[in-house]
């Protein structure tokens, strides 16, 4: 697989709930600095994506063998904007 299908997956895998309660794969996936900024600008090592419609941003490590996800950052889109 190349290496824009094989990040365009994994950013697929950790948008669903399933992912996120599998320790193991989320640190396969997840770089060990992982940092991700929320809508309150709180930092979290990890979140459950919200509900509102959303822009995402993100910085994936490709030095290692499997990319990994190394930042986060999503903008909520208010209505009318």
């Amino acid at each position: 697989m190349n290496l824009n299908k094989q990040i365009q997956a994994a950013e697929l895998e950790l948008l669903g709930s399933s992912t996120r309660t599998k320790p193991a794969r989320m640190g396969e996936l997840l770089h060990p600095e992982f940092i991700e900024i929320g809508r309150s600008l709180a930092t979290y090592r990890l979140r459950t994506p919200a509900g509102p419609v959303s822009r995402h941003s993100s910085v994936w490590d490709i030095s290692a063998p499997q990319a990994q996800l190394r930042f986060h950052q999503g903008t909520v889109i208010l209505p009318n904007s």
